[in-house]
């Protein structure tokens, strides 16, 4: 089976941090502008989605991406020398991603940018060599993960993907991919959720997908 992982509050416990080091790094480059306070207003909640959209919204004539991206990755890896207990495992996820590599094909898909997301893996200790696909050009979070399964996936089997939050799971739902959520913020919100990977619910989910 071909099992997909999003990073940020899914391997990873990062986002009492990183939407402010993203906001001061939007505004190191193109000063006081307007960034709505509720990511998921945007179009598309990746990296690349939200500059292009903040751009449009204050009529910038460039985005400047590649300058936001310096700054957003500097202001991480500043932040967390000096605080890396903001930047955590989700439990369970070094030893789940162990058990499973053997087993499947793993990858990793984010909406995040992806120089960020290798500072925060690093930095919360997950060792993994997983192909990764980021928003890195690309917004839409649906065609981060298609792109991921065009390089990884095996067509012969089916597509499992982890992630927490509801934009996760509307993506599964187009991709037609199964689905387990992660995490508070969709407790109650979808038909297979664990807490973390220390829930054996979790590989209960996985062999259900694994033999439908």
């Amino acid at each position: 089976m071909n099992v997909i992982f999003d990073i940020d509050g899914t391997l990873v416990h990062s986002s009492n941090f990183d939407g402010a080091c993203f906001t001061a790094a939007v505004r190191d480059v193109h000063g006081d502008v307007s960034i709505r306070s509720n990511w998921d207003s945007y179009t598309h909640v990746t990296d690349q989605g939200l500059i292009e959209q903040i751009a449009i919204e204050n009529r910038l004539v460039d985005a400047r991406v590649d300058d936001v991206k310096t700054r957003y990755v500097a202001r991480v890896d500043a932040h967390l020398a000096h605080a890396p207990e903001d930047c955590i495992a989700v439990s369970g996820a070094q030893a789940m991603l162990q058990t499973l590599q053997p087993h499947h094909r793993l990858a990793l898909a984010t909406g995040g940018w992806r120089d960020v997301q290798k500072i925060k893996l690093a930095k919360a200790g997950i060792a993994a060599d997983l192909p990764m696909f980021s928003s890195d050009g690309i917004a839409p979070r649906v065609a981060i993960m298609a792109a991921c399964y065009a390089a990884i996936g095996d067509p012969e089997t089916d597509t499992l993907y982890v992630g927490d939050g509801e934009w996760d799971m509307r993506a599964c739902s187009e991709l037609g991919w199964h689905f387990i959520g992660i995490g508070i913020r969709l407790k109650g919100k979808c038909e297979k959720w664990v807490e973390d990977f220390t829930c054996p619910s979790f590989f209960r989910y996985l062999e259900m997908i694994d033999n439908h």
